[in-house]
């Protein structure tokens, strides 16, 4: 949602057992995937070095962690940050019989200079979240160009992560970026990118970016501002939730 913010596959391995066909159902992991398990639980943030339930950044590393309460309706919101790859927050955000709306986008974020689109021959990132499977969230990019939450700003969403959220606006297409499905919704000077919720993967970014020059939603000319990864919250049922990013990195050139 615009501020307004914004399967597993299972393989089957058919195995011949003497004369028998014997069809064995089994989950392939990639060789990596249980290090990269390892390591994003390694990452969960239980030593903070800042906790807070005021509307306010962490800095490190040329990355900002951002509480974000930017639409909170009568909610609370405690950050804990650990470093901007692993924070967890636990909010608190009243049910109301209005479509869920977006209260708050703990966050984190990194600047660029007004960097032009065609100037990149990168932009990819990878995520590991948790959340509580209750309530209405979504975990997501949200990307400004052009601007940041001004009239002249475009914003690019990715959604990695929903739990009973949905864009508001039309849906426009399809398309498959690294084996990931997504469904594309555009409005104006919104565009969002909602795949198959996971909890932890790859988004090659740029890849979506070109994909929305090639229906000329940007242009090459359009310049990134900032790049941001969190979780959009909408109702907590009243009581305390809690949301994890347990791994980010974001690397581009």
């Amino acid at each position: 949602m615009t501020r307004a913010r914004g399967v597993l596959a299972g393989v089957l391995l058919v195995v011949l057992v003497g004369a028998a066909a014997t069809l064995l159902l089994v989950h392939h992991e990639p060789a990596h995937e249980p290090a990269q398990r390892r390591a994003a639980a390694s990452r969960e943030c239980r030593t903070p070095v800042l906790t807070t339930s005021a509307d306010r950044t962490w800095r490190s590393q040329g990355y900002v962690v951002d509480q974000d309460l930017w639409n909170n309706h009568s909610g609370t919101q405690v950050l804990r940050t650990c470093s901007y790859r692993s924070w967890t927050v636990t909010a608190t955000q009243p049910d109301t019989a209005e479509d869920p709306d977006v209260n708050s986008y703990p966050d984190v974020w990194r600047a660029f200079p007004a960097s032009r689109l065609d100037s990149f021959s990168e932009i990819t990132s990878r995520f590991a979240t948790h959340g509580p499977g209750a309530g209405v969230y979504d975990f997501t990019y949200d990307v400004w160009i052009d601007g940041i939450a001004d009239d002249h700003a475009i914003e690019v969403m990715v959604w990695t992560g929903n739990h009973g959220n949905q864009p508001h606006v039309p849906r426009r297409g399809t398309l498959t970026s690294e084996g990931v499905p997504y469904d594309v919704y555009r409005a104006g000077r919104f565009i969002a990118f909602l795949a198959p919720p996971r909890d932890r993967g790859r988004v090659d970014l740029l890849a979506l970016f070109r994909y929305a020059e090639s229906r000329g939603w940007l242009a090459g000319s359009s310049t990134i501002r900032r790049i941001e990864f969190g979780v959009e919250i909408c109702k907590t049922g009243g009581r305390p939730l809690e949301f994890a990013v347990t791994d980010y990195d974001l690397t581009t050139g």
